[in-house]
């Protein structure tokens, strides 16, 4: 069986009604994967992880991508993947690994984003892969990272570099501010810092839906904290363009295609910071409010120190992101007033009474 053919199982599966989760897509990729080792992701939905579920970014009937033709131009003229030297892995999430690695040409050290061994065969991972790293290099922008290279190693894995980050993800500078201010209930410690680096994130954020792009996973895990304490949103793999970026023409990737990335059903994100209408796979309504909730809930956990939703699944999570809005964040003594209300409104059930843009968002943390 050609490797590729794990996509036309997964159609056959989504036409009978079946659902296709990121793990069955692993297993599927092992089974036609030659022998020769696959590493087992695993994913925690109480810390937030990025979860996909459902018919997901895969044609039913052909059409939502197109060919492989610009993966092959990719394959046939890859970058010289030897002028980088690996010093090791710096960390890993569900679709890449990052290592620490020396481009010997440039004579510095960069982060290298290199697909899963296991995700190699599948064709709409790779492609998705190869879109995070088109898209993202088209956002220039101080809050987003950069993306220096895109190529092939040699056993068939796309990579593309960016700049190492020395710095820390955004959940562990939350993590260390709760932790240090669990004394008197009125002590609200100083959350100027963190304050800034969600305003980074906001500004970072609003630029790339100027360019018309969503984010989609937007969370504490997925922006850094520079050693100068700028902001830095990262993983867009699972970005979306909106319409209007492809009649603008502004920003374009091989595998993208205006209103047919995702499939209607799609639950994809990371369970805990997906809006409602992200949640319940209404992928037609999701626009810049979206986003909007996103950041909002990344606010949540800076006043509370905690999820705003959780589960012992990923599902159960969802599920309850369905149910009804998280405790409220005022029943912290910590959490001031104004920032509770900004927090309220950028995480309102219904999209038209959040803040409009990221922008709007960004207006009010600065007022």
């Amino acid at each position: 069986m050609p490797i590729d053919d794990i996509d036309d199982i997964v159609a056959v599966l989504k036409r009978n009604g079946l659902p296709v989760t990121l793990a069955l897509r692993e297993e599927l990729g092992a089974l036609i994967e030659p022998a020769g080792g696959s590493t087992t992701v695993a994913l925690s939905p109480s810390s937030g992880q990025t979860w996909l579920d459902g018919p997901a970014d895969v044609p039913l009937s052909g059409g939502a991508f197109p060919s492989l033709e610009s993966e092959a131009a990719l394959e046939q003229a890859p970058v010289d993947a030897s002028r980088y030297q690996s010093l090791g892995l710096l960390g890993e999430g569900g679709m890449g690994e990052i290592y620490r690695v020396h481009d010997t040409r440039l004579r510095r050290t960069v982060a290298m984003k290199v697909i899963r061994p296991q995700y190699r065969v599948n064709a709409w991972l790779r492609r998705r892969f190869v879109s995070e790293a088109q898209a993202t290099a088209q956002l220039r922008h101080p809050s987003i990272i950069r993306v220096y290279d895109l190529g092939q190693l040699e056993d068939g894995r796309f990579f593309f570099t960016m700049p190492e980050v020395t710095g820390d993800p955004l959940a562990e500078r939350i993590a260390t501010y709760h932790r240090g201010n669990t004394g008197d209930a009125g002590n609200t410690g100083d959350l100027r810092p963190l304050l800034q680096v969600l305003a980074d994130a906001c500004e970072g954020v609003a630029y790339a839906h100027d360019r018309g792009v969503l984010h989609r996973d937007l969370s504490p895990d997925n922006i850094l904290v520079g050693p100068d304490g700028q902001g830095l949103v990262i993983d867009w793999g699972l970005f979306r363009l909106l319409d209007r970026a492809h009649e603008a023409g502004e920003l374009t990737t091989d595998y993208t295609l205006a209103g047919g990335q995702t499939q209607p059903g799609t639950v994809a994100g990371t369970p805990a910071f997906m809006s409602p209408e992200q949640a319940a796979g209404q992928v037609e309504a999701l626009d810049e409010r979206t986003d909007v909730y996103g950041l909002g809930a990344v606010l949540y956990t800076m006043l509370t120190g905690r999820l705003p939703y959780r589960g012992a699944t990923n599902r159960d999570v969802v599920d309850a992101v369905l149910a009804g809005p998280p405790a409220p964040a005022e029943a912290t003594p910590r959490a001031p007033a104004s920032l509770v209300r900004i927090c309220q409104r950028a995480m309102a059930r219904n999209p038209g009474e959040r803040f409009p843009t990221a922008a709007a968002l960004l207006t009010e943390l600065r007022a």
